[in-house]
């Protein structure tokens, strides 16, 4: 293995949907679409989707050469075939030293395939991915998540909020909100969390996530 690979992706919450959406025109990379005809993965150096929500979706990167990135309608289908789906990420990258990044899922009774999608495709991967970030399970009615990635720097840049008390929007500007908007929340040892471009001391972010361990 190469000793130049990362490990080190950096995860960037932007702090409003108008920022975000400013970045993404400017380096738009390949839209990956979650319909029923569409690709179940987009291998490209960079690559941004929307509107998960009930879905699953993320990617993968070795940081340096390659990444790819899916988003996985919860449906019956997607559940039937989940663990080929999953084991079809290998077939790009040849051996299990990758970075992850997951994000998404809603339990609400509408959607019946979402939470056992989401749960399923974040414990086949904690097995087979040593750095791995996880944002689980949307808590909002409303809540989503739209990300992009960029291979260059190793960056995924990702908008997601929650409806506060008086029923205002509230885009997630640091952790405390990141708990009003995920229910699952691990971040890998080597990835950087920021929240607008601004670090997150690595210190900070081990005892955020330690707070949000069972037990």
């Amino acid at each position: 293995m190469s000793n130049s690979i990362s490990f080190q992706s950096r995860i960037n919450f932007v702090s409003s949907v108008d920022k975000y959406a400013a970045q993404k025109h400017l380096n738009l990379g390949n839209l990956i679409k979650f319909d029923l005809d569409a690709p179940l993965y987009v291998k490209s150096d960079d690559f941004h989707t929307g509107s998960i929500k009930t879905c699953t979706g993320g990617g993968f990167t070795d940081g340096v050469s390659k990444s790819l990135g899916f988003h996985w309608l919860d449906d019956v289908e997607n559940y039937i075939h989940l663990n080929n789906m999953c084991s079809c990420i290998f077939n790009v990258f040849k051996n299990e030293n990758i970075n992850g990044l997951i994000v998404g899922g809603k339990n609400i009774k509408s959607r019946n395939y979402s939470m056992n999608i989401v749960n399923d495709v974040v414990d086949f991967f904690k097995k087979k991915v040593k750095h791995l970030s996880v944002f689980q399970e949307h808590l909002d009615s409303y809540g989503g998540t739209t990300y992009m990635y960029n291979l260059k720097n190793d960056t995924w840049t990702l908008s997601t909020g929650y409806v506060d008390k008086l029923g205002n929007y509230r885009p997630a500007q640091n952790m405390e909100d990141l708990k009003k908007c995920y229910r699952q929340i691990l971040i890998a040892d080597n990835d950087t969390l920021c929240f607008s471009g601004v670090e997150v001391p690595k210190e900070s972010v081990k005892a955020f996530v330690k707070t949000l361990l069972p037990g």
